[in-house]
């Protein structure tokens, strides 16, 4: 999985690009490998010179032309990427659950009706 990273004037991001790519490579096991995935990510601070919640990051996960899209503003860029690789852990989790039902329910249909 190729991902474009975007820092917005922001170069203290650009260290943690090695982390942000690690973290995120680890959505590869949801993902076939004959897919066509876009992931790009985006690393923005809120407020210039501030203190608190200011560190935003933003991930779009396009796989097969269905859009998986996280964001996160937290303390610290390590904490936001880790909040959104979570959702998007938790989003990809529940669409291949729905595509694993939805399949066994046809499934079930198709032999129901060659039973008959």
């Amino acid at each position: 999985m190729t991902i474009n990273f975007t820092y917005n004037n922001h170069d203290e991001a650009r260290s943690l690009t090695s982390v942000a790519e690690q973290k995120l490579q680890t959505l590869t096991k949801f993902i076939d490998e004959n897919q066509s995935v876009v992931c790009d990510a985006e690393f923005d601070k809120v407020a210039a010179n501030q203190n608190g919640v200011v560190f935003h990051f933003a991930v779009n996960l396009e796989i097969e032309g269905e859009l998986y899209r996280a964001d996160a503003t937290e303390e610290s860029f390590e904490a936001a990427v880790d909040e959104v690789r979570a959702e998007l852990d938790k989003k990809l989790r529940r669409t291949k659950g729905k595509k694993e039902s939805l399949s066994k329910k046809a499934g079930r249909a198709l032999k129901g009706m060659l039973h008959r």
